[in-house]
């Protein structure tokens, strides 16, 4: 075995200088070689972890944004429906429908959002809610009246047709020279209780067409102040929600414009109701 070693030790060192030098250089930058790919890959696990910690968080952000954007429609229909309670036309299933249909989006939104979000839509829905019941209670008496008016209008056609049926029969007995004076009398009476049932029937039309008239009004002002007082907690909630997208936001100039909007859409509503005053005096 010595003699093996002892052999192996002679041929090492008959391999020239220069061989090891080559055998060096090459180790070296086998090793060399061996630490750039070690940084490099380093370097891209850190890159691909940049770029799927960059990704996850847009479509985390698009996520967001889809749901906040629904969540503004579902806003935005709310305080329209407030403002639509003072129109009698719209029935009251039907004033309501848009927003239950367009409601979820605001629960949805409590899956993605922050504390501060969260309490800006807990206040508008507790707003909402109270704003539509207390609207409803003042809304059904008027459209009870409203109700009464369409009925009293079917009762004056009603009694209008029988009142002009006697009158054609009054024309045709005198038309045939009838001497039949006991009919004649007999329609006679028939057309003036008809004549009074009518009258009647149009002074009692007067009397609720104008207790609605002097009812409506103020009930589509307080509509309109409702609407506009719960705009006033949306500001919180776009504030909220542009934070939570990182889009920039100038709160001092936002809520200036806010203010003139809303002074200037008080002054139209202000003007739009004198207007209907001044026409229900003439």
């Amino acid at each position: 075995m010595s003699s093996d070693m002892h052999i192996l030790f002679v041929l090492v060192g008959q391999i020239p200088a220069t061989f090891w030098g080559v055998v060096a250089g090459s180790f070296f930058t086998l090793l060399g070689v061996f630490f750039t790919n070690r940084s490099n890959t380093k370097r891209l696990n850190i890159q691909l972890s940049h770029d799927r910690t960059l990704k996850e968080k847009e479509r985390e952000m698009t996520f967001r944004k889809d749901i906040y954007l629904a969540t503004a429609e579902a806003v935005s229909v709310a305080i329209n429906t407030v403002s639509q309670f003072g129109d009698l036309s719209i029935p009251q299933q039907q004033l309501t429908a848009r927003y239950i249909d367009k409601a979820p989006a605001i629960a949805k939104a409590h899956l993605v959002a922050k504390e501060k979000m969260v309490k800006a839509l807990a206040d508008l829905l507790t707003e909402f809610s109270g704003t539509f019941l207390r609207l409803t209670n003042e809304r059904i008496p008027l459209l009870l009246l409203q109700e009464q008016i369409a009925q009293k209008n079917n009762e004056i056609n009603g009694y209008g047709r029988m009142r002009d049926g006697m009158l054609e029969l009054m024309r045709q007995h005198r038309i045939e020279n009838n001497q039949d004076e006991g009919r004649f009398k007999t329609i006679e009476q028939f057309f003036t209780f008809e004549a009074e049932r009518t009258t009647k029937a149009i002074s009692d039309l007067d009397q609720l067409t104008d207790e609605l008239r002097s009812r409506l009004v103020p009930y589509v002002r307080t509509c309109f102040s409702e609407a506009m007082r719960i705009n006033a907690f949306v500001p919180a909630a776009l504030i909220a929600a542009r934070e939570e997208l990182e889009l920039s936001i100038d709160i001092d100039a936002y809520a200036e414009i806010v203010k003139h909007a809303q002074e200037k859409t008080n002054r139209q509503m202000e003007q739009f109701l004198q207007n209907i005053a001044k026409q229900e005096q003439k």
